[in-house]
């Protein structure tokens, strides 16, 4: 992984392109949004990491983040690169042109968190209808009491009582 970083730092001068190592072992790559799509280009067609196993939304702190896992048959290696985002304007330029199949993934961080995917042909909620308000994956969402006449309010879940006991 170090040394796929030093090649994309070389090959990318111009790019922010930081190595994260985790004690837990989860090693993944930040990169900056001007670059994500040469980056990933680049990753596909010369590093051969020609699947695309998963993209994402993740939020921390700071940021939100679109992440980016992808796989290399022929190395049998797997990389992850994250992207921050601003909570305020979260946009970044679709993959979709590389991985037809991002086009759902995308929809998807879109629709949980809220995530703009620049240039991607039709990006609309594809989990919750048209009209729901927010994004239910970010730390500050709230659910909505009512939907359509449907009421939201529920108890605590730890107070209902466990209705699979047998009396």
């Amino acid at each position: 992984m170090e040394t796929l970083h030093t090649r994309l730092q070389e090959k990318f001068p111009n790019a922010q392109v930081t190595f994260a190592n985790l004690e837990a072992g989860d090693h993944y790559i930040i990169v900056d949004t001007a670059h994500l799509h040469s980056i990933i280009s680049y990753l596909k067609i010369d590093e051969h990491y020609t699947i695309l196993m998963c993209l994402s939304g993740a939020e921390d702190s700071e940021f939100l983040q679109s992440v980016y896992h992808l796989f290399s048959e022929s190395s049998r290696k797997k990389v992850t690169l994250k992207v921050r985002l601003p909570k305020d304007n979260p946009e970044v330029e679709t993959i979709g042109d590389l991985w037809p199949g991002a086009y759902f993934f995308e929809r998807e961080a879109y629709d949980l968190f809220g995530i703009i995917y620049k240039n991607h042909p039709d990006l609309r909620r594809i989990m919750l209808p048209e009209d729901w308000i927010g994004h239910p994956l970010r730390k500050n969402y709230i659910d909505p009491i009512q939907y359509q006449d449907i009421n939201n309010e529920r108890a605590y879940p730890c107070d209902v009582p466990n209705v699979t006991e047998k009396k």
